[in-house]
């Protein structure tokens, strides 16, 4: 019905939005089709009104889908779609965060020089911007890269440069991630010791994200 309406009064506007928040909430209950389906029409809504400088966020969007789906090779020409919009705007903080989306799906799809090649490009853009939370996601998905690559190393020290941005950042979600990739790495090297620290900051951001968890419930209720 609500779409009905705004589609009679001509609303453009908040028709996009209402599509657009539809798409979101079928992603989030994992119906990709109908996601999708969204997107398309909120792509097709942008289209008609030339309003061009928006699409790339949208194509960003059906990108997850796709990589939600596990259909990768579609997932990264959305996303590359969207890396030349936002490119062509210069607007580096949108390029920034798809560079980090083309990396993880080349690092779920084992090519782990791409994936370092493009996490690598957003780590540059956000240390050139002093961006802590693209330096603690870009340095954190390097750390994962080198680690699947076994070079311990190199993981280590981009794991301790995520974990350092992420305490000005205070990012619980990815200090987490990030304190359990540290346990990892140190166990893979054999320094028992260490990883044994970092797994125990693990267990407690972890049973902090839980609570945190009960209590939003608790108040969805």
């Amino acid at each position: 019905i609500g779409l009905g309406i705004l589609t009679e009064t001509k609303d453009t506007a908040a028709l996009i939005n209402v599509i657009a928040a539809m798409g979101g909430f079928y992603y989030k209950m994992h119906d990709m089709e109908k996601s999708l389906e969204s997107y398309r029409k909120v792509i097709a809504l942008y289209e008609a009104q030339k309003m061009n400088d928006h699409i790339g966020y949208v194509y960003g969007w059906i990108g997850d889908a796709y990589k939600e789906n596990k259909d990768y090779e579609k997932a990264l020409l959305k996303y590359q779609t969207s890396l030349a919009l936002f490119d062509s705007m210069n607007n580096k903080e949108k390029k920034m965060f798809m560079l980090d989306r083309i990396g993880s799906v080349y690092f779920l799809q084992n090519s782990i020089f791409k994936a370092i090649n493009y996490h690598n490009q957003s780590l540059t853009i956000a240390i050139e911007s002093k961006d802590q939370n693209g330096i603690a996601s870009g340095s954190l998905h390097l750390a994962h890269d080198y680690n699947k690559q076994k070079n311990y190393s190199k993981a280590k020290e981009y794991c301790s440069r995520s974990i350092d941005a992420l305490k000005i950042q205070f990012d619980i979600q990815q200090m987490s991630e990030a304190e359990l990739l540290a346990s990892k790495i140190d166990s893979a090297v054999g320094d028992g010791m260490s990883a044994y620290t970092h797994y125990k900051k693990y267990s407690l951001l972890n049973e902090k994200l839980k609570a945190d968890e009960i209590h939003k419930a608790a108040q969805r209720e």
